[in-house]
């Protein structure tokens, strides 16, 4: 009886270790399904800006499965598996939250340098963006025939 009780243990956390769910091939895994959801959300959030007629929103989740080459049906199966195991999904929302709470303080910290007189190309130097562009921010559209054309400066390194 002793030998029985000193095997349940052993046989139990076997049973515990084998119930671990393994994601099955055809299911996205979690690194294309956050950067997925990333843009789907951003979608989500940007569609409240024009009425439900409008085309747009169906562009912008076009725009986001081509950009992910995956389908509606792939990303829906995905969906479902995930929502079945939500200890999965929990995961890639905490690293979607996180991605979001850095892009929020990069704003909040351009805004603020706004609010206090510095030019928003310093504030945004304090992000992980490069500025490229070396020109005027802003260019005056004419019908003048010299003004026609507008010349981009070469990046060196780049051209």
């Amino acid at each position: 009886m002793s030998r029985i009780l000193k095997i349940l243990p052993v046989l139990f956390l076997l049973v515990i270790a084998a119930c671990e769910v393994k994601r099955p091939e055809h299911i996205l895994p979690p690194e294309r399904m956050e950067a997925f959801l990333y843009d789907h959300h951003l979608v989500q959030s940007m569609s409240g800006e024009y009425s439900s007629s409008s085309n747009k929103e169906k562009l912008f989740y076009d725009y986001v499965f081509k950009k992910h080459g995956i389908t509606k049906e792939q990303f829906d199966t995905a969906m479902i598996w995930y929502n079945r195991y939500p200890k999965h999904l929990q995961g890639i929302y905490e690293s979607l939250e996180k991605k979001l709470e850095k892009e929020v303080m990069a704003l909040d910290n351009a805004r603020g340098a706004l609010e206090e007189g510095i030019s928003i190309d310093v504030a945004y130097l304090a992000t992980d963006t490069a500025e490229l562009w070396t020109s005027s921010k802003i260019r005056m559209l004419s019908l003048g025939i010299r003004e026609k054309k507008m010349p981009f400066p070469s990046i060196q390194g780049f051209m």
